[in-house]
């Protein structure tokens, strides 16, 4: 029993003494960390690809633009804090439209300002990054066109003076440096607000003859882009 004890305590102190020597190592990997520019500013430009979630439609078939600013805070080796301002597109399209029977497009566009915690992975060659955060946008204007005679659903111009400005999102994405200055995204968006929301809609009452009630729209869009860093 007593050899067992002193077997186990040896181990405990091996444990202890490479936790505190692995802790001591990585404090001098961070003091080695000095970037010659802790602060970096840039352009980011790209499309985007959107739907709307209640429209009655699916898939990302509205293309769109996005472009703007973008400033990096580099907070370690492997992590740097983004905030983005944009301006963007985003919207539906019915895929199966033709002029003067089902045509229906909605551009909404929006101010946004992203802000992403980067991760990044290696230092040298192939670098990667997975990309996280959250993005306010701001509606600023809106273009409709839509040929009523065979709708499905509400038309847009009915309910578009309920349209709400503002926007909260949920970002996600990856993307690789090609070099120190230039990276390219891939980002996915998923509304976690409804800019439309209808308060009196009953399912019940719905007419089977007639254009179908929105009860709620919700933004979702995919976007690609390369941002150049000075």
């Amino acid at each position: 029993m007593k050899y067992s004890l002193t077997i186990l305590s040896i181990i405990l102190l091996l444990i202890v003494g490479s936790s505190v020597n692995a802790l001591a190592q990585k404090k001098k990997k961070k003091r080695k960390f000095n970037p010659k520019h802790r602060f970096n500013a840039g352009f980011v430009l790209g499309i985007t690809a959107s739907q709307i979630d209640g429209d009655g439609f699916s898939g990302y078939h509205k293309l769109g633009i996005q472009g703007g600013v973008r400033g990096i805070a580099k907070l370690t080796r492997y992590t740097d804090l983004a905030v983005e301002m944009l301006f963007l597109q985003k919207g539906s399209r019915d895929p199966n439209s033709s002029v003067g029977k089902e045509y229906r497009k909605l551009t909404l566009n929006y101010i946004e300002v992203p802000v992403f915690l980067h991760l990044k992975t290696g230092e040298e060659g192939f670098r990667g990054s997975v990309d996280l955060g959250f993005s306010f946008g701001r509606l600023l204007n809106y273009d409709i066109v839509e040929y009523t005679n065979r709708l499905k659903y509400t038309p847009f111009e009915s309910v578009k003076d309920e349209f709400k400005r503002n926007d909260w999102s949920l970002v996600i994405g990856g993307g690789f440096f090609y070099s120190d200055h230039l990276k390219f995204q891939i980002r996915h968006s998923i509304g976690l607000t409804r800019f439309y929301d209808n308060v009196d809609y009953d399912i019940t009452s719905a007419s089977v003859l007639g254009p179908k009630d929105f009860r709620l729209l919700r933004n979702y869009f995919l976007s690609v882009n390369t941002t150049y860093m000075f």
